[in-house]
């Protein structure tokens, strides 16, 4: 009995709300409509929410003739029997569009007002800019008229119409209300994500539209995506332009101005910079010049930065600058347009402005001391990066260039801790593996360096230098054929590479492979006609194949292109050495010593070209002084022990002869010098000894076997004096014919024929 009651409670629940259901739908819909009006978003959100059930379901069984409540109240236990329910067929549809159009109601209320409720709560006025989309703010004017003029409308239409004239899709417009001062401006912008805000206020006679920039510098040029750090210009803030009614080429220049930017941050240059020209012209036209200096410096920015074309744009800058003599974002930029056209005293002297304008602005500390290194002035150019490291302490750009400038100056440490500072900055820096592995390579540590430029090519697959430069590593490494395999890369990703041809030229060289170096010397050429290195590097070639001439040429052709190269000149006096015209040698290495008074080897090779000429005093200050520069240099002490040899002075040749054989015990050619020297001074044993060493360390040493003989001749030992006749004559060919003839002749006498 029990259980009957109960099924038959529930029964009556559901009968009970089955009949209740749409009037109560409706007083909580009531309800929800008193909350919200309230304020009470919560308890609105709750009762809408209580009265679409309510409503849906008796909907629904309408619709359906089957009750929603029932098959709950069913869930909790069986009902004894079933309900039917009888509409008819047009109660039914209308059942079912009233269904549809509850729930598209409900949902959209719910939806739109939480989504206000969530700008609300975000502090938005109207969504946020999606991604890609440029989003333009266009505030309330400050009422200051007594004739009810409406710019904000006025602004908005016109420019919604010339938006869509533009075929510009992805920029939208929206009202704000009235902005204060330009903070407010700034935050409503950058809450908002917008590109820029125009507000401002007017009177009786026109308005005062003040622009704010909010979006930063894009990040695309060229199609290449670059870090806001590394791009060297940098847009203005902010700017006002008064409008007057009645001239509607100011109007015009507002609506240009602003199609313009539009263009500009959507990275569409060719239109941004066609929008400026009309700009400019609509602002001559309309007799305005506020806010013309930031068209200028667009336009100017538009030419530097993407067009490329420095001259054009430092004639836009010197404009703005013109109209605003305070322009600090100008003279930075024009300082830049100055360095790229390698003028950096011009370039210098617009940064000195712009850090005096903006003393705490990094990137003009940063860009003044890239002036500065290209200038060599190396100790500036540090004090600058200081400085800018100082102000921005994660500026990894500014760790790399420092340390590029302490590879110059060959403080290959601090270059090296510099680069690491900059790689773990960013640890994406593809540049500054490339610079440690070149210091690396410097300091002979090619594994690591090589591991560096790995490092670059597996950031930037198409970086030509970084397999140029682990070209030059391996090549260093004596792995040529890997070298040359780098080059090649280079010079796929780079056809015009001229650094990497020359560099090919060289590693074919170390494997004598004479005609392809010259090839890839002759296309460097080709490539940079004012390429004095490959010049250099294809002098060297002619010299190692005997072209002297040719050779010469070439040196001629470095020398004119850099007066200041000191290799140059001491390559040619060697060539001229090899000619045999030692006169035209001393005045190449003279200037060589003149340019690099620590030059050791010209010292040397200037004190042979005199030894040549029999002026030992002069041959001997030479190696003096290529000692004092060097001490371990052997080959010095070799040719001085020489001069002291032929002036007579055996024991400071020997002296010396002893030195050479300290520093290089292999010498073949010292012992045999030595051994001379002790025979001119009869200690046969000593020069005896010395030319055995020199015949062991050079089993086939045909002047050893010859003087050798001599001595055991001068001893009275026949046979061991005939054993080296016959093994000399037996060696030496044609070449030898006046060794030949004394060998013979000593041959007979000690036979006794």
């Amino acid at each position: 009995m029990a259980e009957e009651e109960r099924a038959n409670l529930l029964e009556t629940i559901a009968d009970i709300l089955e009949k209740v259901d749409k009037y109560a739908g409706i007083i909580a819909a009531i309800i929800a409509a008193f909350t919200f009006s309230q304020g009470n978003r919560v308890a609105s959100y709750v009762f809408v929410g209580i009265g679409y059930i309510l409503m849906a379901s008796f909907l629904w069984r309408v619709m359906t003739q089957r009750s929603v409540i029932r098959r709950v109240v069913a869930t909790v236990r069986p009902l004894p029997e079933k309900r039917e329910y009888v509409y008819s067929r047009s109660q039914r549809r209308i059942a079912g569009i009233a269904l549809v159009a509850l729930t598209l109601f409900s949902f959209g209320w719910v939806g739109v007002n939480g989504w206000r409720d969530y700008q609300a709560r975000e502090g938005l006025l109207f969504p946020r800019a999606k991604e890609n989309e440029l989003l333009v703010i266009i505030a309330q004017f400050d009422n200051r008229s007594t004739k009810g003029l409406d710019p904000t409308q006025r602004i908005y239409d016109k420019l919604r119409k010339e938006l869509g004239e533009t075929g510009i899709t992805n920029a939208r417009l929206e009202i704000a209300p009235e902005i204060a001062d330009l903070d407010e401006a700034k935050e409503i912008g950058e809450r908002h994500e917008a590109l820029f805000v125009i507000w401002g206020w007017f009177d009786d006679v026109g308005f005062n539209s003040k622009f704010t920039i909010v979006k930063e510098t894009p990040l695309r040029i060229k199609d290449r995506e670059i870090e806001l750090e590394e791009v060297p210009l940098e847009p203005p803030g902010d700017f006002s332009l008064y409008i007057r009614e009645g001239l509607p080429a100011q109007m015009a220049y507002l609506s240009t101005w602003t199609i313009g930017q539009v263009y500009f941050w959507d990275v569409k240059f060719e239109e941004a910079l066609s929008t400026f020209d009309i700009a400019i012209e609509n602002a001559q036209q309309g007799g305005t010049l506020e806010g013309l200096a930031d068209v200028y410096f667009y336009r100017g920015f538009i030419l530097g930065a993407v067009l490329d074309d420095a001259q054009q744009a430092i004639a836009d800058f010197d404009r703005a600058i013109e109209l605003r003599p305070d322009y600090a974002e100008a003279y930075y930029n024009r300082g830049v347009s100055y360095a790229d056209k390698g003028d950096y005293d011009l370039a210098i002297a617009d940064y000195d402005r712009a850090i005096e304008l903006r003393p705490d602005d990094v990137d003009a500390y940063y860009n003044r001391g890239n002036a500065y290194r290209d200038k060599g002035d190396y100790d500036l150019a540090i004090a600058d990066y200081d400085r800018a490291i100082e102000l921005k302490p994660d500026l990894a750009n500014a760790y790399n260039n420092r340390g590029v400038v302490y590879y110059d100056l060959r403080e290959l440490k601090q270059a090296i801790a510099d680069y690491d500072r900059a790689i773990e900055l960013r640890p994406d820096l593809a540049e500054a593996y490339v610079n440690r592995g070149t210091a690396y390579t410097d300091k002979g540590e090619y594994d690591q360096a090589i591991a560096d430029y790995d490092k670059a090519i597996e950031l930037r697959p198409d970086y030509a230098e970084a397999y140029s430069n682990r070209g030059i590593a391996y090549a260093d490494k004596g792995e040529y054929d890997l070298a040359i395999a780098d080059y090649d890369k280079a010079i796929e990703l780079r056809p015009d590479y001229a650094d990497a041809y020359n560099n090919r030229g060289a590693a074919y060289v170390s494997k004598g492979e004479y005609d392809l170096a010259i090839a890839d010397c002759n296309k460097a050429i080709e490539l940079k006609s004012d390429y004095a290195d490959a010049y250099g590097n294809r002098g060297n070639i002619y010299v190692l194949k005997g072209e002297y001439d040719l050779a010469i040429a070439d040196y001629n052709r470095t020398i004119e292109l850099r007066p200041d190269d000191a290799q140059a000149y001491y390559n040619r006096g060697l060539v001229y050495d090899h000619k045999g015209e030692y006169d035209l040698a001393i005045a190449d290495y003279d200037k060589a010593i003149e340019l690099r008074p620590d030059y050791a080897k010209a010292y040397y090779h200037r004190g042979v070209a005199y030894d040549y000429k029999g002026e030992y005093d002069l041959a001997i200050a030479d190696y003096d002084k290529a000692i004092e520069l060097r001490p371990d240099y052997a080959e010095v002490y070799y040719h001085r022990g020489v001069a002291y040899g032929n002036k007579g002075e055996y024991d400071l040749a020997i002296a010396d002869l002893n030195g050479a054989i300290e520093l290089r015990p292999d010498d073949a050619e010292a012992y045999r010098t030595r051994g001379v020297a002790y025979a001119e001074k009869g200690e046969y044993d000593l020069a005896i000894a010395d030319l055995n060493k020199a015949i062991e360390l050079k089993p086939d040493y045909i002047e050893a076997y010859f003087l050798r003989g001599l001595v055991h001749g001068m001893r009275g030992e026949k046979e061991n004096a005939i054993k080296d006749f016959e093994r000399f004559l037996e060696l030496s060919g044609d070449e030898y014919w006046y060794l030949r003839e004394e060998a013979e002749r000593q041959l007979k006498e000690l036979r006794g024929q």
